[in-house]
């Protein structure tokens, strides 16, 4: 061109090319491109596009895609140009091409934005042009099959209803009820409307049909829609009831329902005296129009009071209780109406004659009205007769939350087909969440006709039943699409994400466990973060389930990238040490040894931990495997240390049955005994029932150097305890004395109280449990490690003792108690509290109860003193030694406060669940001796947290006093923390009779949990419920309000107080330097609690469990 004198553009080249593409000359429009791009000629998209369309247009279809191709490198951006090529395309009825070219397109910038998808875009030209509904789904399952995007039947049956006719419409829900979609009443409204609005009887009867036909079995329920859309407004155009009746009939609705549907006409039409008729005649009828009927009818005088008697009497038989509420509102707005004295004397008398009831609140303004209309007084003393107490079927949601599944059923019961949908969504939730499948479902179905919104709450609920109790993936799948898509600032279902990825496991489908995850945490990874999981502990247990099916139905590998895959995504933290141990477990069940020890190695580089060592250390013996038995025992001494490893390979030989390698690793030279390791091996062996192997651990360690005898005696008579078996017991003890070993008072007092469990006494004094607890100072396990520490201390330096009494407790050594309390001593003279505090609680996560018992006879402050003795009840659960603690508790229960914590109580339930009752036994001991409920608020705190909800009820029954002392500041935190709304509804509900005041913490906190889940109905509702509990506007927190604030803000409500009530709350507490809403607040209701309770309630527990995470739990 440019040798013809010509000044060629893009849009010159786009003609040329067009010409070309109409012949099917492709490698002419190649050329073209190339030249261009010589010439420095820049394409648009539009130019390319233009001759996709082109091509279609002349039939020439196969080089389209290089064309595509050639969009894809110049086009990078998902813009305007493709979505006008694709409607081109459309309109032309080339739909393949069209979704040819959507499928080529960037869609990279819908990626984490909910809400937003492309592909319905696609659906809305498909549907706009009126394409065939059968090519639109094919589209559709191309979308979701190729392209990962979901577009659900209920988006395309919208986009139906409102750019096409009903048919078409119709058509495409036929194609939901064949998938087994729900279909909702609401679907059919704007049909019906519109061939009511244009008087279209033919119309309005297709649609009824199409109706009838999608919601076949559930006629009844749809005799609503039908006169609400349909019958009702073609009535009030003029058109003749007998001609509708007709049409519905013939439109294929059953023969009672159209009986239905004529009464509800004729009471539109006022024509009571033939309904009265028909309802004695046994005419069904729906209670719930007649109800509507009466009340807007009668005050539009259509009615006579004679005739409205005679319907209500006829029907009374049918009508729920609460109809009264409805008969009341008619008699009064007939009494508004212009009446003559006359009239209502004679409307009066006729009530009073049929015995009609009227609510009690009614009788002041329908007597006023009687004496404006200048009734006799006598007859208005005679309506007495008539007024009776409302029966609460209009309940709060507070009343609903605390009833019973059985009473909400029964008032469910009492209602005869109102309907109740405060009653019926907060049965529907309690269904959900106690796992009752067919009653949730049979809910669900009467719900789903009337067209019930459901909030996403509710999905959530339903979603989980779906996939945790049901096992159903498709159901679970698509509460999960109607969260994205209904409600995608709702970020609050991860529990349903990761029941539905275990579902999806089950079946092996990996790759889509995978995107389901991946999707949610695209969508929500910041709502995690808040939640807590990417800090804590909430879905461990749930991440761990995945590991465990993962496990069963895929190979180690698969394992192993779920577990990275779970933590790269903030779904739990990533060094969790049970999903280490689990993808341990898998590859150990695989047997490949090298990949063991790869494993293993990562986890000791990543972690600094060794998950499963004593099971990689057992199967590299049994196979024999000398050279990979030692390179795991090198890794495994990195973090363990040499002497506590060598320690468990021996464990693990005697395990194996290799008695002989056992005893050789023995005879290593300057090998000690460490307590830690060797313990655990008894446990072990003791906690699987191996009396030979334990037997033959206490046999070959007899003579290693340093070893406490008498823990491995105690620990082998424990077995032999367990089994019953005195004799046995009795020979084992017969070796102290042969040893000339001195058994501390707690063997003497354990071997005492189980003589006398059998009904025998023990030969020899039973030492007192204050005796047991004043153990002997603890000689320095490692000489080396000490001197270290020593010097360290010699520079002042803690944090680096600290250091290396970390490392000592990896490898099972310790420092010795006379250097502790130095240690301790000169952290007191510097008065550096929170490094005492940290260096305690580090002795207690290690079971030095030696050094905290050394530590406790120094000269200590109230608080520290309190914060040791609580570390000690640690120490002794972590030392598995806790029964011992017990003991002395039960004979002291006057300490117990000293002791006591909500950490020691949840970790005792991990730890020793089998203790908990003794703890609780000593508890209510302790206040039934001291009047004290501020340890029984622990005990209040720990069934709360734990929804032992029979345990708490039980509880409060016998110590009623306990309200008025617990920390409702720490258990909301907690609940919030755990996003548990029952939690802090059970809160609400023990203490709502209570002041008032005692409701701010749990009110505020619920208030905050529903914005944190961006539900700003049920947080409205909440803020409504907490003013109607008692509470000021004042009372409810100011980063409260503004939260609420924010999200009605967002979601375009208006704000349920005065314009500036919360600006000039906050501007007030700013300029009085207020502290934050928590303390304050917290203050009010807990003035009776110690310092150091308080510092403890400042941490909140990542899970149910409280997990060994090595902080300490009140600095």
């Amino acid at each position: 061109m440019s040798e013809s004198g010509m000044d060629p553009t893009a849009d010159t080249y786009k003609t040329l090319m067009c010409g070309l593409a109409e012949k099917g000359d492709i490698a002419g429009v190649q050329e073209c491109i190339k030249e261009a791009e010589r010439a420095s000629i820049k394409f648009y998209g539009r130019h390319l596009y233009d001759v996709v369309v082109s091509m279609a247009s002349n039939g020439q279809n196969e080089g389209i895609d290089e064309i595509l191709s050639q969009i894809k490198e110049k086009v990078s951006r998902y813009n305007q140009d493709a979505l006008n090529c694709i409607f081109q395309l459309v309109a032309e009825g080339h739909d393949d091409i069209a979704y040819r070219v959507f499928s080529a397109m960037d869609h990279s910038r819908f990626q984490g934005q909910p809400g937003q998808s492309p592909c319905t875009t696609l659906m809305r030209i498909m549907i706009i042009k009126g394409r065939p509904v059968e090519k639109v789904l094919e589209i559709r399952n191309k979308l979701q099959t190729d392209n990962k995007f979901s577009v659900s039947l209920e988006e395309i049956a919208n986009l139906a209803f409102h750019y096409q006719h009903s048919g078409y419409a119709l058509k495409v829900l036929e194609a939901m009820k064949k998938e087994g979609c729900d279909i909702k009443q609401h679907y059919f409204w704007p049909v019906l409307k519109d061939a009511a609005e244009s008087r279209n009887v033919k119309g309005a009867m297709e649609a009824v049909a199409g109706l009838v036909k999608c919601m076949e079995g559930k006629d009844d329920l749809v005799v609503g829609t039908i006169f609400r859309w349909a019958i009702k407004p073609l009535l009030l155009k003029g058109e003749p009831l007998e001609t509708l009746v007709s049409g519905v009939r013939d439109a294929g609705l059953p023969e009672a329902e159209v009986e239905m549907l004529k009464i509800a006409g004729l009471l539109s039409l006022g024509k009571l005296e033939e309904v009265a008729k028909l309802i004695n005649a046994g005419t069904k009828f729906s209670p719930a129009i007649l109800k509507s009927e009466l009340v807007q009818s009668f005050s539009q005088s259509k009615f006579n009071s004679v005739e409205l008697i005679k319907v209500i009497q006829a029907a009374q038989s049918q009508l729920p209780s609460h109809f009264i509420d409805a008969q009341s509102g008619v008699l009064l707005g007939n009494l508004k109406t212009p009446l003559t004295q006359a009239t209502a004397t004679k409307l009066v008398t006729e009530w009073i004659n049929a015995d009609l009831k009227l609510f009690r609140n009614f009788e002041k303004p329908v007597k006023l009205e009687l004496q404006r209309l200048g009734v006799a007084s006598e007859v208005i003393q005679k309506m007495n007769s008539l007024f009776v107490d409302q029966l609460q079927e209009q309940i709060s949601t507070e009343e609903l939350k605390k009833a019973s599944i059985e009473e909400m059923e029964q008032r469910l019961e009492r209602s005869k087909g109102f309907r109740v949908p405060i009653l019926e969504r907060t049965l529907l939730l309690k269904y959900g969440r106690a796992g009752m499948v067919e009653k949730a479902d049979s809910l669900k179905r009467v719900l789903d006709q009337r067209g019930f919104i459901y909030g996403p709450d509710i999905l959530r609920t339903l979603g989980t039943l779906a996939a945790k109790d049901k096992k159903n993936l498709e159901e679970a799948l698509t509460y999960k699409q109607q969260l994205e898509t209904e409600h995608p600032s709702f970020g609050s279902y991860a529990i349903l994400v990761l029941h539905i990825a275990n579902l999806q496991l089950k079946a092996k489908k990996f790759e889509d466990a995978l995107s389901t995850m991946q999707r949610f945490s695209s969508l929500h990874l910041s709502n995690l973060q808040k939640s807590g999981a990417a800090d804590g502990y909430i879905n461990a247990d749930l991440c761990r389930s995945l590991l465990v099916t993962c496990s069963e139905e895929f190979e180690a590998a698969k394992v192993h990238q779920l577990c990275d895959f779970l933590c790269q995504n903030g779904f739990v933290k990533e060094d969790t040490f049970s999903l280490a141990n689990q993808v341990m477990i898998a590859y150990i069940k695989k047997g490949d040894a090298d990949e063991i020890l790869a494993v293993l190695e990562n986890y000791i580089t990543k972690l600094n931990k060794a998950p499963q060592f004593s099971e990689v250390f057992r199967i590299l013996i049994e196979k024999e495997d000398a050279d990979r038995l030692q390179k795991a025992v090198d890794l495994v001494a990195t973090v363990s240390g040499e002497m506590s490893t060598l320690l468990h390979l021996v464990a693990s030989f005697i395990e194996c049955n290799k008695i002989r390698q056992a005893r050789k690793v023995l005879e290593t030279p300057g090998l000690r005994a460490l307590t830690k390791p060797l313990t655990e091996a008894c446990e072990r062996f003791l906690n699987s029932d191996k009396e030979k192997e334990l037997e033959q651990l206490v046999e070959c360690t007899k003579t290693l150097q340093g070893i406490d005898r008498d823990e491995m005696l105690l620990q082998l008579m424990r077995l032999y305890a367990k089994r019953k078996d005195t004799k046995k017991l009795m020979e084992v003890f017969s070796l102290y004395e042969e040893e000339r070993i001195r058994p501390r008072p707690r063997t003497l007092r354990y071997v005492a109280k189980v003589l006398e469990s059998q009904g025998q006494h023990a030969p020899f004094e039973v030492p007192s449990a204050e005796q047991v607890l004043e153990e002997s100072p603890q000689p320095a396990s490692s000489d080396t490690l000490e001197t270290a520490a020593q010097d360290a201390f010699k520079e002042k330096d803690v944090a680096k003792i600290m250091e290396i009494k970390e490392k000592m407790d990896a490898q099972g050594e310790e420092l010795s108690s006379k250097f502790v309390t130095n240690v301790a001593r000169f952290l007191l003279t510097r008065k550096d509290n929170q490094m005492f505090r940290k260096f305690a609680h580090q002795l207690a996560e290690s079971g030095d109860t030696a050094g905290l018992l050394a530590i406790r006879k120094l000269t200590l402050s109230k608080n520290l003193d309190q914060f040791v003795h609580q570390r000690l009840f640690l120490a002794y659960l972590y030392k598995n030694k806790i029964e011992e603690l017990l003991d002395y508790l039960k004979e002291n229960p006057e300490h117990l406060s000293k002791y006591l914590t909500m950490t020691g109580i949840n970790l005792l339930n991990e730890k020793k669940p089998e203790l908990l009752p003794s703890l609780v036994s000593i508890i209510e001991t302790h206040y039934e001796k001291s009047d004290k409920s501020l340890i029984a608020g622990l005990l209040y705190n720990f069934y709360m947290i734990n929804a032992k909800t029979e345990e708490l009820d039980n509880l409060l029954k016998k110590y009623p006093a306990i309200k008025d002392r617990v920390r409702l500041s720490y258990v909301c935190q907690v609940a919030r923390r755990l996003q548990k709304e029952d939690m802090l509804q059970k809160v609400i509900e023990i203490h709502q009779c209570d002041n008032p005041r005692r409701l701010i913490v749990p009110f505020n906190q619920m208030l905050l949990l529903k914005c944190d889940q961006g539900d700003w109905i049920s947080a409205l509702d909440c803020y409504k419920s907490a003013l109607k509990s008692g509470l000021t506007f004042e009372d409810l927190w100011v980063r409260s309000l503004q939260t609420l604030a924010s999200l009605l803000t967002g979601n375009g409500q208006p704000l349920p107080w005065q314009p500036g009530m919360l600006e000039k709350r906050a501007a007030s507490e700013s300029s009085s330097a207020r502290k934050p809403d928590i303390s304050s607040s917290s203050s009010s209701d807990d003035d009776s609690s110690s310092d150091s309770e308080k510092e403890e309630a400042k941490e909140i527990p990542k899970s149910n469990k409280i997990q060994n995470t090595r902080k300490p739990d009140a600095v």
